[in-house]
């Protein structure tokens, strides 16, 4: 079964215009623009697409739930990345996260790459982060809640802003 581009790059959590980029630059495009399977895992090759997360929010067993996914994260990018790497697409960290945790994981990351410990740069992939050497022991130490996780979040996001619970809600 052949799909089009538009079903393709939502399966893989691209913009359209991306698969046509990518497949294009390999002259592999298809005139009737409608992919078979072989076509969509090559593109999810070229494209750099993973799926670190499961599909929408992982269990997360610290309150706030901002702080608590901050330690996954951070765990998450130690499992996946080597420091000194070539690093993944940014857009990795958070594919299949439900909106919510994806702009918190958005927001940690401007963080995490302000502080050094992450790296980020365009390639033909888009936007990649990769793990700084000095970022490992940082993030280990996130992970395991030894650094305040607050550190990393946004304002909003934070247990300690004024009205919010810690999960970008303020009531």
């Amino acid at each position: 079964m052949r799909i089009t581009v538009i079903e393709a790059a939502r399966r893989l959590g691209i913009h359209p215009f991306e698969v046509a980029r990518l497949l294009g630059g390999e002259d592999a495009l298809p005139a009737d623009l409608l992919l078979g399977e072989a076509a969509v895992r090559r593109l999810a090759e070229l494209a750099g697409v993973e799926h670190w997360w499961p599909a929408g929010s992982p269990a997360v067993d610290v309150e706030p739930r901002a702080e608590g996914l901050l330690r996954l994260l951070a765990a998450a990018i130690l499992a996946h990345l080597e420091p000194g790497g070539p690093g993944t697409r940014a857009d990795n960290l958070y594919r299949g996260l439900d909106r919510e945790d994806a702009r918190v994981v958005r927001a940690a990351l401007n963080r995490l790459i302000r502080r050094g410990w992450l790296e980020s740069r365009w390639s033909r992939r888009g936007i990649v982060v990769a793990l700084s050497e000095a970022g490992a022991a940082g993030l280990a130490k996130l992970a395991r809640g030894e650094i305040p996780a607050a550190d990393f979040l946004s304002p909003s996001f934070r247990a300690d802003a004024p009205g919010s619970d810690g999960n970008g809600a303020s009531g």
